[in-house]
């Protein structure tokens, strides 16, 4: 399964390391994640970091999207609020928000 990541928290990195340890799942894109940048870059070395999340969960054969909140508040929000409009499978990393 191929998965993307939209924000980090430590909850979300543990399922990045499972990800990565696996032979059969792989982490496809990294979005407004940049202060988890070391963790992540060396969990997923060539996982690639965007921010067009939208285009690259078109094109990635994403199968599910793992989500945790991001500094910017209202773009975490759009973000969650079109993958639950197009049907987007997610992972939630809780607290979801304050």
């Amino acid at each position: 399964m191929r998965f993307a990541l939209i924000g980090c928290n430590d909850d979300s990195l543990q399922i990045v390391r499972a990800i990565a340890s696996s032979n059969v799942h792989s982490l496809t894109s990294i979005h407004n994640a940049d202060p988890f940048r070391e963790p992540l870059s060396q969990l997923a070395p060539a996982t690639a970091w965007s921010e067009q999340w939208e285009s690259g969960l078109v094109t990635g054969g994403v199968v599910a999207v793992i989500v945790s909140p991001h500094r910017d508040a209202l773009v975490f929000e759009d973000q969650c609020r079109k993958l639950v409009q197009a049907g987007t499978p997610i992972v939630v990393s809780h607290p979801i928000g304050e």
